[in-house]
């Protein structure tokens, strides 16, 4: 459920979402949504309770969203139990992210993204963690007949803004913590064993 608290008032409204709720955003133009855990995404109207949900079956990856943040274009990104999802709040299509594309695994964390003030995001998973900047990754081609989602793009083809690539996966590899990339402006970052970003 999710508990509307009147400070003024001291009361409270509990409206019945069905699904644990694992994140909240409100976006640049009011929207509210909310990341559930097994639910999907859901687009809540704060004012009747209702809401509009997003799964599986409209192009999600995974129906728990573990975290969401907002790029400057207004679109959301999210981080799930199946790879993390860019999706267009305007167009409702959905652009889905992998292993495969350059992730430090399709599994992230609960709670783990961050949205530095360079512009880059940062999410976390269970081998380390991705930094990216949202503008500069580039998607796949619109597969036909389905455009409501698709996978593209992949992480390993950013640059750093110096014309270098920028891979992003931060974490284990071969079972050693370490960095694994060629971006010298992060390259003092550690991983320690809990999987979180330190500097040195």
């Amino acid at each position: 459920s999710l508990i509307k608290i009147d400070r003024v008032h001291k009361g409270h409204l509990v409206f019945p979402i069905g699904h644990t709720v694992r994140c909240i955003k409100e976006d640049a133009k009011g929207r509210f949504w909310l990341g559930t855990q097994d639910g999907g995404l859901l687009l809540f109207d704060r004012s009747s309770g209702r809401f509009k949900q997003f799964t599986t079956s409209d192009g999600l990856p995974s129906n728990t969203i573990l975290r969401i943040l907002e790029d400057k274009a207004g679109n959301l990104w999210m981080s799930t139990y199946n790879g993390l999802v860019k999706f267009d709040p305007e167009t409702y299509a959905f652009n889905n992210f992998a292993q495969s594309d350059g992730l430090q695994s399709s599994q992230f964390s609960f709670n783990g993204s961050l949205a530095l003030t360079s512009g880059e995001f940062i999410f976390g998973g269970i081998n380390g963690f991705n930094i990216f900047y949202p503008s500069r990754l580039s998607e796949g081609a619109h597969p036909p007949g389905r455009a409501p989602h698709r996978r593209g793009g992949s992480f390993r083809e950013m640059d750093n803004g110096r014309g270098q690539p920028f891979a992003v996966a931060i974490g284990q590899q071969d079972g050693k913590p370490g960095v694994h990339h060629t971006d010298e402006r992060i390259g003092r970052a550690e991983v320690d064993s809990d999987n979180r970003g330190v500097e040195n």
